[in-house]
């Protein structure tokens, strides 16, 4: 670190040397004087020296060649050039070359005073300027993101380590070219238009560009550009940060070919499902025609073991085709081919005749009914043939999982899109859990909220979700035990997803019943 207060005076002049020495020490410096270049430099190596006056004529080097040597061996130091009228030329020429300054003889010493001390601050602050630029250098290094600035031809003017290591390229030779000496052309020319963009906008700006790295790897980069202004808002030029984001762009990539391939794959086994449900559906009909005739003696008259044989052959093929009704729609939903037929629909007609549906089947088994839908408009705009099927399978389901002597409940409100006073008073009693997240409305929307309760064989908490999944039911020993494929509240969920409504199921666990609500919007 130089002494800013030693200066060293080089002059082949005894007086001269004389007469500045005492003048600088008599203002606070710490003079030391050498009669020619080479004895300056031998001072330089062994001196902390902070400012040199170097005669521009001297015995045995050229006074520009000894300020030349001087900041080879130490860039701190300021040089200040004597010179005679006679010299003006080579003065400046120094200046040119590094030195703070001129003085000519004979001296304005007022003048050399204020000379070494403005060069002593300039260095000063140049050395502090160094210092940051030391500190920034190593941080921005340090930043394992690829870091570069550029000028407004978009010219490198500085990059860290990890670009350098990126693009194969040492820093000296990137630094005032552009990016085709690193990139291909078509790569190149997105680079500047990307630059191109922040300058003309004077805005930050992000991109996901795409280059090949030195090793021959595409590498994906997610890179924010931002313009730099000068104090009068002038853009003179651009700074780029950029993160590797490979992976996340191929696991985006890889994500998005495997739901390609997963919605081709459904679409195959719905039109699959679709084209067999049709072909089976024909066959089946007339299987059942003909054992209705059959059943209703059409054909003559039968003994009992015939009776009870047709009769099951009967309930087989009905079992058959509902289970190639729901996979037919159930195919059309996944398709995108259901539609709803809306029409005028009297709601308690339709809730009252599907307890009457499952009436019969519930008197077999001592199950009592209830219902509660008295508060509920007249009509609503739905589907009645789909409505009819969700109360259906939501009613069977309750009469086929609930025990001799138990209760089913059905009850129908006005909602805001969360619980009617009718199922809070169900929740509350029953303390069930729910599954699902509720609708949430406009603020004017209004729904009807329908509730089937039971006081079945229950649900465990992490199945109140996976029960509307296709072909799933809670476990193998149910599907044997009550017979069934796991398709009806499948599509009883479409159904209702395809009115604009949401169901959900609760259980307050395995033994303690369940209750399926769904929500309509009038």
């Amino acid at each position: 670190m130089p002494d800013k207060k030693r200066i060293l005076i080089v002059d082949d002049e005894s007086d001269i040397r004389q007469l500045l020495s005492d003048f600088l020490g008599a203002n606070g410096y710490f003079p030391v004087a050498a009669s020619d270049g080479k004895t300056a430099l031998t001072m330089v190596k062994e001196e902390t020296i902070g400012t040199a006056l170097i005669d521009l004529n001297l015995p045995d080097m050229n006074g520009l060649e000894v300020m030349r040597e001087i900041k080879k061996q130490d860039a701190g130091i300021s040089c200040i050039i004597i010179t005679g009228l006679a010299s003006k030329l080579s003065a400046i020429e120094a200046i040119n070359i590094g030195a703070y300054g001129y003085i000519q003889k004979p001296f304005d010493f007022q003048q050399l005073l204020l000379m070494i001390s403005r060069g002593i601050e300039k260095q000063e602050a140049l050395e502090a300027l160094q210092r940051k630029i030391t500190e920034m250098n190593s941080f921005i290094n340090n930043i394992p993101d690829m870091a570069w600035l550029k000028d407004t031809d978009s010219r490198y003017i500085a990059a860290n380590k990890a670009f350098c290591t990126s693009v194969g390229m040492d820093l000296e030779l990137l630094i005032n070219n552009t990016c085709e000496v690193c990139f291909d052309k078509e790569v190149a020319e997105k680079l500047q238009e990307d630059d191109r963009k922040v300058m003309q906008s004077k805005a930050q700006m992000i991109f996901e560009e795409k280059i090949v790295d030195s090793l021959n790897n595409e590498v994906w980069l997610e890179t924010i550009k931002s313009p730099i202004l000068d104090k009068s808002g002038k853009v003179t030029g651009t700074v780029g940060i950029a993160r590797n984001i490979t992976d996340r762009v191929l696991a985006e990539q890889e994500t998005k070919k495997a739901k390609e391939e997963a919605e081709a794959a459904n679409q195959a086994k719905s039109k699959f499902l679709a084209n067999m449900s049709h072909e089976l559906r024909t066959p089946l009909n007339h299987i059942i025609g003909f054992t209705e005739l059959v059943i209703d003696k059409s054909f003559g008259e039968l003994n009992e073991v015939q009776e009870e044989y047709l009769d099951d052959v009967l309930h087989s093929s009905r079992h058959l085709l509902s289970l190639v009704n729901d996979i037919l729609d159930l195919s059309k939903v996944e398709a995108g081919k259901l539609k709803l037929e809306a029409t005028t629909v009297n709601l308690k007609v339709v809730l009252e005749n599907s307890l009457t549906m499952i009436k019969e089947k519930a008197i077999k088994h001592s199950i009592q009914l209830a219902s509660a839908i008295d508060n509920i408009p007249e009509t609503i705009m739905a589907d009645e043939r789909k409505l009819k099927q969700v109360m259906y399978n939501l009613l069977s389901n309750a009469v086929k999982f609930t025990p001799d002597g138990g209760e089913i409940s059905l009850t129908a409100g006005l909602s805001n899109g969360s619980m009617t006073f009718a199922d809070d008073i169900v929740a509350k009693a029953s303390g069930q859990k729910s599954s699902g997240i509720d609708h949430e409305p406009k603020a004017s929307q209004k729904f009807i909220q329908i509730s089937v309760a039971d006081t079945g064989i229950g649900l465990k908490q992490e199945d109140l979700e996976r029960i509307f999944l296709p072909f799933k039911q809670v476990d193998s020993s149910i599907n044997r035990k009550y017979q069934g494929t796991g398709l009806g509240l499948s599509l009883t969920k479409s159904l209702v997803e395809l009115h604009g409504g949401t169901i959900r199921a609760e259980s307050k666990g395995e033994g303690k019943g369940s209750t399926f609500r769904f929500t309509i919007p009038l």
